[in-house]
């Protein structure tokens, strides 16, 4: 009897100390920056003002005018993205409208319809990192113009 409560107490042991060591090395992406943090790690101000709020570019994004200029190109593409299309597939699950030249660096060009082109999540994640060239994008949004 005293050796079956002896090895149960090992074992837990050995699986809390299991659990402690991998709560400490966890990681988790960030919802901000999209990085992989520590999970126990505060909150990534990253891409957010932490004294002020939200920045300008989310301000400016939740604004009616610009949410109208989204639905404007979304309805243009026929809600597909326009890469995928380009390559001959119907993607119109997950899309997102990327700014060719980016918010932060030209504001000016926020509600331009030359600057937006409507992407699926995995090619704006591309576009993001220069992966598609912003003159082939700016080709996908010529032809989008034309039809």
């Amino acid at each position: 009897m005293c050796r079956i409560s002896c090895t149960s107490i090992i074992y837990n042991t050995c699986i809390d100390r299991f659990f402690e060591a991998w709560f400490v090395y966890m990681y988790k992406a960030c919802p901000n920056c999209g990085r992989i943090h520590p999970f126990n790690k505060s909150r990534c101000f990253l891409g957010r003002n932490k004294y002020q709020g939200y920045s300008s570019g989310s301000k400016l994004r939740k604004s009616s005018k610009y949410q109208k200029v989204m639905n404007i190109i979304k309805e243009d593409s026929n809600g597909l993205c326009s890469v995928c299309l380009d390559q001959g597939k119907f993607t119109y699950e997950d899309l997102e409208v990327h700014h060719i030249e980016k918010l932060r660096l030209r504001p000016d060009l926020a509600r331009d319809v030359d600057n937006l082109i409507c992407l699926c999540r995995f090619h704006h994640q591309l576009a993001e990192v220069n992966m598609l060239s912003k003159d082939y994008l700016r080709s996908l949004v010529k032809k989008r113009q034309k039809s």
